[in-house]
């Protein structure tokens, strides 16, 4: 699907993409993830970052990303495991998306 993104506008047409970056502390670098995400053209306001464990998703900048999506917009991550330590719950509580995972 990611082949298939429009480059102008970081998602195919008619489809929002949003990026989600997460580190686990402070000291670590999110540049890797960032890189990722401007290679799928995704716009920065439509890029969260938090700087937070996985171990839940009490996260302040996932849960203003959460208000943002809607049914058919894109999820672009760099991992499975930026989401939450414990995959399961990401389908669980994130069915109605669809998931991107950046090469």
């Amino acid at each position: 699907m990611l082949d298939q993104l429009d480059k102008r506008k970081g998602s195919a047409p008619g489809v929002t993409t949003y990026g989600y970056i997460r580190v686990s502390s402070a000291d670590q670098n999110e540049v890797r993830q960032r890189v990722a995400m401007r290679k799928q053209s995704i716009a920065k306001e439509r890029i969260y970052t938090d700087k937070a464990s996985g171990k839940d998703f009490l996260r302040p900048q996932y849960q203003a990303m959460l208000k943002r999506l809607r049914p058919g917009d894109q999820l672009c991550i760099t991992s499975i495991d930026r989401l939450a330590c414990q995959c399961f719950c990401v389908f669980l509580t994130e069915s109605a998306n669809k998931f991107v995972k950046c090469p």
